[in-house]
């Protein structure tokens, strides 16, 4: 039996199917960084389970997969505010880079406002539409970062 490619509405929109209705439990089949996978097998993704709270706009992930998507972030940062040791030339040290990829501090430094969101990758949420057919999200650091 052929399955129907993923749906979109007249906005723009794709609908997956919810595998467990009670919490909008769905299936995640990967995510990358960088277009670096973050796990080798989408089980890690869900376990115990993803979710859709269309009440917040928070993505939790599980802790082995959290901290990975952070290294990543954190290398691809380094690299990216030529950081690769000591301070960059905008005068950013690897210190204040890595207090604000972790939430303990802001880069409320006015001549880095417009380079900051060229700093951090693009990440890529891949969602299973059903059994043999998934749909990606991508989510710019304009949204994340």
């Amino acid at each position: 039996q052929e399955l129907e490619p993923p749906v979109r509405d007249e906005d723009g929109y794709t609908y997956t199917d919810v595998v467990k209705e009670w919490y909008y439990q769905i299936e995640l089949t990967g995510l990358a960084v960088d277009n670096v996978h973050v796990v080798d097998d989408c089980y890690e993704l869900n376990k115990p389970q993803a979710i859709i709270d269309s009440g917040t706009t928070n993505m939790l992930l599980p802790t082995v997969v959290y901290w990975n998507v952070l290294a990543k972030i954190e290398t691809f940062s380094y690299k990216a505010a030529n950081l690769s040791s000591g301070s960059g030339e905008n005068g950013l040290t690897r210190d204040e880079l890595k207090d604000f990829i972790l939430r303990a501090d802001s880069l409320c430094k006015e001549d880095l406002q417009t380079s900051i969101f060229s700093w951090f990758p693009e990440i890529v949420v891949q969602i299973a539409f059903n059994t043999t057919h998934n749909f990606s999200i991508n989510v710019p650091p304009q949204v994340f970062a």
